[in-house]
Order: structure tokens, then C-alpha cells, then sequence
């Protein structure tokens, strides 16, 4: 419709051959050209709009899959698909400052003492722009971490970039323990300590570890 308006305008000034009506139509074949390219300008920044919202979309559905098949594998001890999932130069922050790599939480999974019960996380949200995205939500993790019994919820923002390869998890920050879930956390410290003291009278020597979490 729009090139047809366009088209039929610029022949109709060329038509125009009386030298009394040239002025009048010039102006009308400079408004109608103005008027098509504002349209055409319009229908393609609408298509570029539609497109752009589709591939957000796209990128938070595969987000959202990736998050719940890594939770899924840090519960299965799937060292594996973590592996797959997991940037070479990833970074682990968490609430205390300390910081794991990828081997670090490739070696929890694979060492026999973290077993969870429960790895999921809820209330998530999903941030693309461009190449980055940032997946942030309120993890639930409950079982042993290094040997230690714990169970506690936690936020965390989990950032992922695309690759030739698709996206990878690259670099993740997580909060302290939640106030409700680390009263939980602190009793379980407590009886572990207390568990280790009568190991230690007893004359048994005491297991010492340092907790991963993924």
C-alpha cells in the first residue's frame, strides 16, 4: 500500500507538464515522499521491535532452562553437565567473600561429601541485554556440603554471557544465609561442634572441610 501511494504520487508530478501547476507540484511530490519514507521508517522500526522482543524472549526461555538443568546437576552431583554449563574463568562470590572457581565446585560435586536434598530456587527473574544476562532468584538448598549438615535459603545473581558455543554461566554473587534459614544453619553448626568435641575426648581425630557450595 505504501509503495503504491509512493509510486502513484512521483507519476502524477511528472505528468504535471503546465509551468503554472510545476510549483504546486513539486511540493505536493516532496510531501508525499516525506510521508513515505516516515511510513517506511515506521513499519521497519516495528519490525525491528517484534523481532528484538522475540529474541528476548527466546534468550530468557533458554536462560531459564539452563538455571533449572544447573540446579538439577549441582543436586545430582552431575559434575558433567556443571562442567558444560560453567564458564572456564567462573567465579563463585558468596556472602562472606569467599570465592570458588570452576574446579572448585566441579571437585565438590565429584568428592563424596556434598549431597543435596534439595537445590531449587524460586522467585526468578531474567535480565537480557545483548550478550549479557543476569538471572537472579532465592535459592533453597538443604543436605550436606562437605560433610556438614545444612539447610538454608539464600538470593543469588548468576551471570551468564553468549558464546559461539551458547550461553555459559560466568560469573555468580550470592548472599548471606536468609535470617530464618540461618538459625537453622547456626544449630546445625552448634551440634556439628559439638559432635567434633566428642570425637576429639574421645581421642578420634576430628574430619576438617571446607564447604563449596555450587
Amino acid at each position: 500500500m505504501i509503495s503504491i501511494l509512493c509510486s502513484s504520487g512521483l507519476n502524477d508530478s511528472r505528468r504535471l507538464v503546465d509551468p503554472s501547476r510545476q510549483s504546486r507540484s513539486f511540493i505536493r511530490s516532496v510531501a508525499i515522499r516525506t510521508i513515505c519514507a516516515m511510513l517506511s521508517a515506521g513499519v521497519g522500526l516495528a519490525s525491528g521491535t517484534a523481532a528484538a522482543g522475540a529474541s528476548g524472549d527466546g534468550d530468557r526461555a533458554q536462560l531459564a532452562a539452563l538455571d533449572t538443568q544447573y540446579q538439577k546437576a549441582v543436586k545430582d552431583n552431575d559434575a558433567k553437565t556443571m562442567a558444560a554449563i560453567l564458564a572456564d574463568d567462573f567465579v563463585l562470590v558468596e556472602g562472606d567473600g569467599k570465592r570458588s572457581t570452576k574446579a572448585d565446585l566441579l571437585k565438590s560435586a565429584t568428592d563424596g561429601k556434598t549431597h543435596y536434598q534439595h537445590q531449587e530456587d524460586t522467585e526468578r527473574t531474567i535480565v537480557v541485554s545483548g550478550d549479557t544476562a543476569v538471572i537472579t532468584a532465592k535459592l533453597w538448598a538443604k543436605g550436606l556440603e562437605n560433610g556438614e549438615s545444612v539447610d538454608y535459603t539464600e538470593w543469588f545473581s548468576d551471570v551468564y554471557v553468549r558464546t559461539p558455543k551458547g550461553w555459559r554461566y560466568f560469573f555468580a554473587q550470592a548472599s548471606l544465609p536468609l535470617p530464618s534459614t540461618a538459625k537453622r544453619r547456626g544449630a546445625d553448626a552448634t551440634l556439628a561442634s559439638r559432635r567434633w568435641t566428642m570425637r576429639h575426648i574421645a581421642g578420634a581425630e576430628p574430619s576438617v572441610g571446607r564447604s563449596a557450595r555450587a
